[in-house]
């Protein structure tokens, strides 16, 4: 089951436990006035609220690359895989938005002689530029690549305008806008519910996390391109033998070296392959030559110090999500354990980013894969992939445990977190 999906079940499940659950006359009394008064709201429209903006920070707010050509499924899927690990993982997606960003201005101050802004630097990075011998695409062009190709006279450096890459782009002013406003006015909202002295609730603080980290995200992505489905085509003259191999790779004969991987590597190749996508939104994996498209989560390539900027920002914005989950260590909870939990939880969430990015940047520094392969020194990687998977999964539960207990909450609420301030339902929101 997809983690969309769930969290729609555990919202029945939480309405359900609304209903079913047993309560005192005084709090049958409060729940029935709250549902009937125009002071108060009813838990239907706090979830409503919630899921609202989640999905619009997670769904329309991210700037995928450019998905493979006639593969609508696979486009599909790999959206809904993006929403999902931004779901569990919010603070990766800062770091592959802050990485795209920074790449993007250096392409920017590079090729701005040849017209480029920064929309032309994330139209690069999210593989805009196809090469094309006749009406055949051969492979995805990276600025270095079209750089060499055009230095070599080989293709004509591709000329697109800002407006022609915008036209391409599926986002506007509206889409953008209503981002914007609907995350903002949640924002505003639990702000002045805290001035009011009026508690929020926990799927609210959950829900808060996400919208303060996706203005973030938003403000790095506003001049990339959205859901651009198709790239911008760079024919091709007579490629020498040295550019062939450049753009298409070697034959497999050629290319395959090393000895295979054993049993060993490959057992915990299989175990490692789910924590692969994380691990690629922190750090890119390499490009295969002849690759029609880019990685998922491809960010270009950045300096040392540039890299360390990006991961101390990354742990800060890890720290404060975890930080904001925090904020309900005192709040009201249906029981001892349910508080327990959430306390350990999000001290665990606001911690272990830290060390997940500490691994990445340790196994990037040696340059040992994270993910087993061939050839690789098996005892040093063995002690990565061990604290990598702990790392991971512990990560993993706590990040469930706070949205099933965000959503179990729903059942027993405080009178005042019914409690609505009338000034913000001015706003338009959804």
């Amino acid at each position: 089951m997809s983690l969309p999906l769930a969290l729609y079940y555990l919202t029945l499940q939480s309405l359900q436990f609304v209903q079913a659950s047993p309560i005192s006359p005084l709090n049958r009394r409060d729940a029935s006035s709250c549902d009937e008064s125009q002071d108060t709201r009813s838990i239907s429209s706090i979830i409503w609220s919630c899921l609202a903006t989640v999905f619009l920070c997670t769904w329309v707010a991210i700037h995928p690359n450019i998905p493979p050509p006639e593969k609508s499924i696979v486009t599909t899927l790999r959206r809904v895989g993006i929403m999902a690990m931004a779901v569990i993982s919010p603070e990766l997606v800062i770091m592959w938005a802050m990485r795209q960003w920074l790449v993007s201005r250096k392409l920017r101050k590079k090729y701005e002689n040849m017209g480029w802004t920064q929309t032309h630097g994330f139209f690069a990075l999210m593989g805009g530029f196809m090469l094309y011998e006749g009406d055949q695409p051969i492979r995805t062009l990276l600025p270095d690549e079209l750089e060499l190709l055009f230095l070599a006279g080989q293709i004509d450096f591709p000329h697109i305008t800002e407006e022609e890459i915008k036209d391409r782009s599926k986002g506007d002013f509206v889409s953008k806008g209503l981002v914007i406003v609907q995350t903002g006015w949640f924002i505003m909202q639990c702000v002045a519910r805290g001035v009011e002295h009026l508690p929020i609730t926990k799927l609210e603080l959950s829900t808060l996390a996400f919208a303060v980290l996706n203005l973030a995200t938003y403000a790095l992505w506003w001049n990339k391109p959205l859901n651009v489905k198709r790239p911008f085509r760079v024919y091709q003259d007579k490629l020498s033998d040295t550019q062939s191999i450049l753009l298409y790779g070697e034959s497999e004969s050629e290319s395959e070296g090393g000895r295979q991987p054993s049993v060993v590597h490959r057992i915990l190749g299989v175990i490692t392959a789910p924590m692969a996508p994380f691990a690629h939104m922190a750090h890119p994996p390499d490009i295969r030559p002849g690759a029609k498209t880019l990685p998922a989560f491809y960010a270009g390539s950045l300096a040392k110090s540039e890299l360390w900027m990006v991961i101390l920002a990354a742990g800060t914005v890890a720290i404060a999500f975890g930080a904001i989950h925090c904020v309900a260590w005192s709040f009201q909870f249906p029981s001892h354990t349910e508080r327990l939990i959430w306390r350990v939880s999000s001290f665990i969430i606001m911690g272990l980013p830290v060390a997940i990015l500490v691994l990445h940047t340790d196994h990037r520094t040696h340059e040992t894969p994270l993910i087993l392969q061939a050839g690789a020194a098996e005892t040093p990687v063995r002690h990565k992939v061990n604290a990598a998977v702990f790392v991971f999964i512990t990560y993993f539960i706590a990040r469930v445990a706070l949205m099933v207990l965000a959503f179990m909450s729903m059942r027993v609420l405080p009178p005042q977190e019914y409690q609505i301030v009338h000034w913000t339902n001015i706003i338009p929101h959804i």
